[in-house]
């Protein structure tokens, strides 16, 4: 999670190094695989003015923290302003640290929360506008984003929030169970399959559905859709495999899982492979991590896996793809080794722990 600072005023710069030293003595806490915290302080003008601060800062942070007055903050970010997806969150903190606003990104980016935890550690008020929070209804936006949800139909959500404000019930339909009590207004069906693994019929078409498989989200295309990055890939290659190889591996594969591309986290393989440019372009297409493990790591990794002398002989271990994928997932594989045009790659899913009554980020 990478968080920048900027005071506009020596008063707002001493606030700054405050609100650094607060977060940097009491750390967040975060899970989900999530990134260790880096913040940086900056002062305008020294050296960068604030239109190249925030152009610089915009697109490369998780969140914005300003320290001065909400209109210049306002003025700086309002070319920069996008999506609710993918812009950054944003906070103005007054520079006598009474008020921590925020005014971007509050529940998908997660700013209502920073707001909090910033007032928090100095002693202010968070001021929080949105709708949801001042009538204390379930906001499903900020609820997905601590579960590690991903949202596909973002446009929904102001759908669900105008029911839950209107005082209706929304149904929610999960592939997993949801440990806790739901909140006021929100009712739960989980998914069942057949042993087939066919959908059964539920009793109402949910508003709200919770899978990472294709035939559900075909099945009730009104719904709002939350995707659990609950999947990660195991990828072996020859040299200089073109990126298009992986592309094509990568479509058999989702259509052979019926699995959504939204469910996919991150790749793993074998250290050799860290500097591969097809697999490293594969990757930052798809914005996916690449985590690469030793051989003798990768020999650890225990189970009943695909063997081949030949990639034993080159890389030091009998199996790349279901290892690295088994590894860097904690959990099963759900594909085996699949071959085409030079490249392997294998799926595995991560248990999945879904709750109401809590997130797995702590700020």
């Amino acid at each position: 999670m990478k968080i920048d600072i900027l005071s506009f005023t020596a008063r707002g710069n001493a606030l700054a190094e405050r609100i650094h030293t607060a977060f940097t003595e009491r750390p967040p806490k975060l899970s989900n695989g999530a990134p260790r915290l880096t913040m940086t302080v900056a002062r305008c003008n020294e050296p960068l003015s604030l239109s190249e601060w925030t152009t610089q800062m915009f697109d490369q942070s998780d969140a914005l923290v300003f320290v001065g007055a909400a209109g210049i903050a306002v003025r700086a970010i309002a070319p920069f302003v996008k999506s609710k997806v993918t812009d950054p969150a944003v906070v103005v903190v007054d520079e006598g640290g009474s008020y921590a606003i925020p005014i971007l990104s509050g529940h998908l980016g997660g700013a209502n929360d920073l707001a909090r935890a910033i007032a928090e550690r100095i002693g202010a008020t968070p001021v929080i506008t949105t709708a949801t929070d001042v009538n204390n209804v379930f906001a499903i936006d900020e609820w997905t984003r601590k579960q590690g949800l991903v949202i596909k139909n973002t446009e929904r959500i102001k759908h669900i929030s105008a029911s839950l404000l209107a005082g209706e019930t929304v149904k929610v339909a999960s592939e997993w169970p949801i440990a806790g009590t739901s909140p006021k207004g929100v009712e739960v069906e989980e998914l069942h399959r057949t042993l087939e693994g066919e959908l059964r019929p539920l009793k109402q078409k949910p508003d709200i559905l919770i899978t990472n498989r294709r035939d559900a989200a075909k099945l009730y295309p009104e719904a709002l859709l939350a995707v659990p990055k609950n999947v990660v890939l195991g990828a072996g290659c020859k040299r200089n495999v073109l990126p298009v190889n992986f592309e094509l591996l990568l479509t058999q594969i989702l259509g052979e899982l019926d699995l959504l591309e939204e469910s996919i986290d991150a790749v793993g393989s074998i250290d050799i492979k860290k500097d591969e440019p097809g697999l490293l372009a594969f990757c930052t297409v798809h914005d996916w991590p690449l985590i690469t493990f030793s051989a003798a790591r990768l020999r650890e990794v225990e189970g009943e896996f695909t063997a081949s002398f030949f990639v034993r002989n080159v890389t030091g271990v009998d199996n790349v793809c279901e290892r690295s994928a088994k590894l860097l997932s904690g959990g099963i594989l759900i594909k085996e080794k699949t071959t085409g045009n030079e490249v392997t790659l294998a799926a595995a899913e991560r248990p999945t722990s879904l709750d109401w009554t809590c997130g797995p980020e702590e700020l």
